[in-house]
């Protein structure tokens, strides 16, 4: 082998032990979360409070790439005692930034959808500042149906009602792509668990360059 083939031979090596899916695959591995075959990550942007917009990042990864997505990962801001009950909800929550095993499972809600099956812990922001006050109300090791899924509205300007917790993307295609990435590739949805990786914008090193992956339209 030429001493150019070597170099670029190296060099290569080093361009993909520093790509994004190995920083986050190393950043998995120094803090101990389990690496799946594809692997969950919402991201809170934390530099401004809940305006009822789509403003968060979903994200999936996996050993070779990055895909991301516009959502929603806290509640509209519309919700009332009126329409809480209307809608059989008694407070709409917030994930607990933090790692959590099995959280989700393919499921149906507005459609193909992630199910809630695992545990959370979550906290009513009621100063709706998107991050975890002191004195905010935490419920642990909760299951309460805080799913992955769409508006019934494509590319709705604000959340509104679509979500009391969920994370909610702002397209169709993009939940549709979100899930396909996961394995729902068929019409039976197959048998798996994902955990759940929920960060910020000012807790994750390596956020800025996930949210960057987001296709802009």
């Amino acid at each position: 082998m030429s001493f150019k083939n070597i170099v670029k031979k190296a060099l290569g090596r080093v361009q993909e032990e520093t790509s994004l899916p190995a920083l986050i695959r190393e950043y998995y591995r120094k803090h101990g979360y389990e690496w799946q075959e594809a692997n969950i990550i919402a991201i809170r942007d934390v530099s401004k409070k809940n305006d009822n917009t789509f403003s968060d990042c979903l994200a999936v990864v996996t050993d070779d790439e990055v895909s991301a997505y516009v959502c929603t990962t806290v509640p509209g801001t519309t919700w009332t005692d009126e329409t809480r009950k209307k809608w059989k909800i008694s407070q709409e929550g917030v994930f607990c930034l933090g790692f959590y095993p099995k959280l989700w499972a393919f499921g149906q809600h507005h459609g193909r959808a992630l199910k809630q099956v695992g545990s959370c812990n979550w906290y009513i922001d009621a100063d709706k500042d998107k991050k975890q006050g002191a004195k905010e109300k935490v419920y642990r090791d909760s299951i309460c149906g805080m799913n992955v899924h769409r508006k019934p509205q494509d590319g709705a300007k604000e959340v509104g009602f679509a979500s009391a917790g969920c994370i909610v993307t702002c397209y169709h295609s993009d939940l549709d792509d979100f899930l396909k990435r996961l394995g729902w590739v068929s019409a039976t949805a197959p048998k798996k668990a994902f955990n759940g990786f929920i960060t910020d914008t000012e807790s994750f090193p390596l956020a800025g360059q996930i949210i960057e992956q987001i296709i802009l339209r």
